[in-house]
């Protein structure tokens, strides 16, 4: 499984230092199995890894072996500027963000969903217990979306320092409600020129409205733009 899980990062890795080959070291051994099965498992990951960094190449135009630099050039310039700086590789933005799609896929080959339970007993940040995202993950079938551990400890934080007539206003690229992450991609994205993940809107509200505010978003003032405005007032 940890072989499975790094092959993006070895090609991101492999791009950005001009490598062109590795040595698949595939694991160590265990003593649970025969010599011969582990040596089996070994070469299906192999032959998966060479699979699916051979099918994302395929769909920008690149050999397998500049796959990585391709994805450090997405990184450091964002899907528009790659569009214009590779456009035999992505035409646009949109087919820039596909490939980024691709590749985060590709990075989370074996993902598998396990049952959550007693979200009592998990701690989102001091003094915010995991119950607060029982809203979201209620409404059936499996999701994926973000504890924000750190954004929901910060603006628990800030939120007492707000004069009684004060406002808090944040930008980012907030997720505002469950349902976008069932119907969107929501891995990590640029903004500000950083790789970042999504902030989880709805639990920074039920935070808020524990602590007396009301919490709305709304769409930031460029145009096309996936940054919200998030707005925190005290409740009259």
């Amino acid at each position: 499984q940890e072989f499975r899980d790094n092959v993006a990062v070895a090609d991101g890795m492999g791009g950005r230092l001009g490598i062109s080959a590795f040595n698949a070291l595939y694991g160590n051994r265990v003593g649970d199995a025969t010599a011969a099965a582990q040596d089996a498992l070994g070469a299906e990951n192999v032959d998966l890894a060479a699979d699916a960094a051979a099918a994302i190449a395929a769909t920008v135009a690149v050999a397998p072996d500049a796959l990585g630099a391709l994805i450090e050039k997405l990184l450091r310039l964002g899907p528009a500027l790659l569009a214009e700086a590779a456009p035999q590789h992505v035409p646009d933005p949109g087919a820039a963000v596909a490939f980024w799609r691709a590749c985060w896929s590709g990075l989370r080959l074996q993902e598998r969903y396990v049952p959550l339970h007693g979200l009592d007993t998990y701690e989102i940040a001091p003094g915010i217990s995991g119950e607060l995202l029982r809203p979201m993950t209620a409404t059936g079938g499996d999701i994926r979306l973000h504890a924000a551990n750190g954004a929901a400890a910060s603006f628990a934080e800030t939120l007492p320092l707000l004069h009684p007539f004060g406002r808090l206003q944040c930008h980012d690229i907030f997720a505002t409600s469950a349902d976008q992450y069932r119907t969107g991609f929501r891995g990590p994205g640029k903004y500000d020129g950083s790789v970042v993940n999504w902030v989880n809107g709805p639990l920074l509200a039920h935070i808020g409205a524990r602590k007396g505010f009301d919490v709305a978003f709304a769409p930031f003032a460029r145009s096309g733009s996936n940054i919200v405005t998030m707005t925190a007032d005290v409740r009259d």
